[in-house]
């Protein structure tokens, strides 16, 4: 009985087992044989869902793009959509990027060159879409300033030669990347408006621009764009333009000369003084009109036509005002030094003074047209045949501006026999410019 039930209860165990690994090995079966289809329909989900990344993690992922798949050294800067670009100007953009610097000059104190790791903009070139850019100042350096950023793609600076694009730069490849229709299929329209207020004039300044472009099916597509910006800058300068060393006679610390002084015994203190002290006030007003059309037409898949027309017009009114004074080492009074033999305090009797005004006018025209025709008859062969037309113009017309007024320095010039200095000073008959006064009864501060 003990024995029969022994052997009935581990037989009863083995068939257990049995069951328990017939189980677990069907489970398995089943897990290897619906993992395949867990994989395909996964797979299935991916490609029917598309991601597009945009905003700022699609302008870095498209700069690492350009960067990985570029043979040389590039840095990219790229839009993070229509009309947005990091800055208003393509200069100020650039000196974000590693080895790039920039040089700003004008009233407004605006970004016009850069520097690509020490080489200015003569030995830097710079292109519109592959293409050189005209300009009229004679020289081979940009001014970005007249390069409008609102409707700019991107901007790629090859700092490595790369003959696909330019072989007469020494310091980089500066390649600035315009919208075309393909860029975007469909209809897209984009407006940027902005107004600057100066604390000064209290006018609002306004830039407003408006893009346009739309493709139809996969063929033909068409962009346009025009920006128009306005900005005026009124600024107040005091200015010293040099100083000058000069031996003064000991006489000079006090408010008043003998004749007997002006000895060269006498002439000992060593010291600078400003040679002019002026003030000016110049207002500029700037204007810029930039506009592009561009038309892409692709009749074949191998075959893409693009023809596009690239205009810019900039003009620059200038008025300005200024009063200066001029200083003679003669003739200073009551002169105060530093231990370093600086003037730093000083009267002159009868001051000379400069009254100047002046109004201009610059306007630079550039147009650019150029027909792209990019064809891949076969594989692994691709043609791109790419001609352009550009020509940058100051002052068409010679309708340029530059009348300057100065009513220079003197005294009392009306009466040749009189002092040369219209003063309260006493000048011994028949003085000079460099003749000494014998006394002063009053004098001006300046």
């Amino acid at each position: 009985m003990n024995k029969g039930y022994r052997t009935d209860s581990i037989q009863r165990a083995r068939g257990a087992r049995l069951v328990k690994l017939a189980l677990t090995g069907s489970i398995l079966a089943l897990a290897v044989s619906s993992a395949p289809a867990f994989a395909q329909a996964a797979d299935e989900d991916e490609a029917s869902s598309e991601i597009v990344v945009t905003g700022i993690r699609g302008s870095l992922q498209r700069n690492l793009d350009a960067k990985r798949e570029a043979s040389g050294v590039v840095d990219s800067i790229s839009a993070e959509d229509i009309g947005k670009f990091p800055d208003s100007n393509v200069a100020s953009a650039l000196q974000r990027l590693p080895g790039v610097s920039i040089q700003r000059s004008g009233s407004r104190g605006d970004a016009t060159g850069v520097t690509v790791r020490g080489f200015g903009g003569d030995f830097n070139d710079t292109l519109y879409d592959g293409r050189h850019i005209s300009t009229a100042t004679g020289g081979r350096g940009i001014d970005f300033s007249t390069i409008g950023a609102d409707f700019v793609g991107g901007v790629n600076v090859y700092k490595t030669p790369d003959v696909s694009l330019s072989t007469s730069a020494i310091g980089a490849t500066i390649d600035v990347r315009l919208p075309k229709p393909f860029d975007r299929e469909g209809f897209h329209l984009a407006a940027v408006g902005s107004g600057s207020v100066q604390s000064r004039s209290g006018k609002v300044e306004p830039t407003a621009g408006v893009q346009v472009s739309n493709t139809f099916g996969d063929t033909f597509g068409v962009l346009a764009n025009v920006i128009y910006s306005r900005r005026t800058t009124e600024a107040n300068q005091v200015f010293i333009p040099g100083w000058v060393g000069n031996y003064f006679y000991q006489c000079q610390v006090n408010a008043a000369c003998n004749t007997a002084d002006f000895t060269d015994s006498q002439k000992t203190l060593l010291g600078w003084f400003p040679q002019q002290q002026g003030i000016n006030q110049v207002t500029t007003k700037d204007q810029r009109l930039d506009a592009r059309i561009a038309v892409q037409w692709r009749p074949t898949d191998t075959l893409q036509i693009t023809l596009d027309d690239n205009y810019t017009r900039q003009q620059i009114n200038t008025e300005s005002y200024g009063y200066g004074a001029w200083f003679n080492g003669n003739d200073l009074r009551n002169v105060k030094r530093d231990s370093n033999g600086t003037v730093i305090d000083f009267n002159q009797f009868g001051t000379p003074m400069d009254f100047n005004a002046g109004f201009g006018r610059t306007i630079t025209r550039t147009n650019q047209v150029g027909l792209n025709i990019a064809w891949e008859p076969v594989e692994n062969l691709k043609v791109d045949l790419d001609g352009f037309i550009g020509k940058s113009v100051m002052n068409p017309g010679r309708n340029g501006i530059g009348d300057n007024m100065d009513i220079g320095y003197g005294g009392t010039n009306g009466d040749p026999a009189g002092p040369f200095l219209s003063t309260g000073c006493t000048y011994p008959t028949g003085a000079t410019a460099s003749t000494p006064p014998t006394s002063c009864s009053r004098y001006s501060t300046v």
